[in-house]
């Protein structure tokens, strides 16, 4: 899955006029994003399921493929 709803969901998020535009045209915003058909549909459905399955795909592969190291140092 590409990290295109991941993006988009960002931008979305944090961006006041992007989410005006989108509320004012919600097809005619999409119509212009890096999001596939079926990102497209998950959006305009307005359910929250999909679009976290989605960005969880993502994610998980994210992980497994860039595994990050987590040190811990203890304070005396």
């Amino acid at each position: 899955m590409s990290a295109a709803i991941v993006e988009f969901m960002e931008e979305l998020a944090t961006d006041v006029a992007k989410q005006r535009a989108f509320r004012q045209d919600p097809e005619q915003y999409l119509a212009h994003t890096q999001l596939s058909q079926q990102q497209r549909q998950a959006v305009l459905s307005g359910q929250a399921r999909p679009i976290r399955s989605m960005m969880a795909e993502h994610s998980a592969t994210q992980e497994q493929m860039e595994p990050a190291i987590v040190m811990r140092t203890e304070l005396a």
